[in-house]
């Protein structure tokens, strides 16, 4: 726990892991969007 106590205790870090996070969840959401538009149209030669 002494992960936590270090970023809880240097609030420089909170904008950086807020960021990180933000930017890890558009990446996951612009590729996972298309990526299951792309299956459901070729749901039939995948099943």
């Amino acid at each position: 726990s002494l992960y936590l106590w270090y970023i809880l205790d240097v609030p420089a870090y909170w904008p950086l892991v807020l960021s990180i996070g933000l930017g890890q969840s558009v990446v996951v959401l612009t590729l996972g969007v298309p990526l299951l538009r792309f299956v459901q149209r070729n749901q039939e030669k995948f099943l």
